[in-house]
């Protein structure tokens, strides 16, 4: 799977970490990106397609996996997918960003394959 076909912001951009408290995602905006899982398998054991509706977590959620399988709520601009948990993103942008499928984020941007990366906001259902 390839988690890495966008650019990444400048080194010289920062972003807030959340620390301990996780109630808060839904209070700030987070990086999104788009990825082609292609058939293969997700770091929560399962074979994903690119027409799904699933999100990778970077290492700052990623929790050894104690999310899988876990449905979060992202927006963007007006626009809400729910989508599961089903892979790990060790390159995700920033404190909480996450790569979508590709069929995710066509939900959310009709735009995406311009666009690139995203602010979203997004929280645990």
């Amino acid at each position: 799977m390839n988690h890495n076909r966008l650019a990444r912001f400048p080194a010289s951009v920062s972003f807030p970490s959340l620390g301990a408290d996780r109630s808060i995602y839904s209070l700030l905006g987070h990086v999104a990106r788009y990825y082609y899982p292609d058939g293969g398998f997700g770091a929560c054991g399962k074979v994903l397609q690119n027409s799904d509706f699933i999100v990778a977590l970077g290492p700052d959620t990623w929790d050894d996996g104690a999310h899988c399988g876990q449905t979060i709520d992202v927006q963007y601009q007006g626009n809400t997918v729910q989508v599961a948990v089903e892979d790990f993103c060790p390159g995700c942008p920033g404190a909480d960003g996450i790569d979508l499928s590709v069929g995710a984020i066509a939900a959310l941007d009709p735009n995406y394959y311009n666009d690139g990366e995203i602010s979203v906001v997004w929280s645990f259902a």
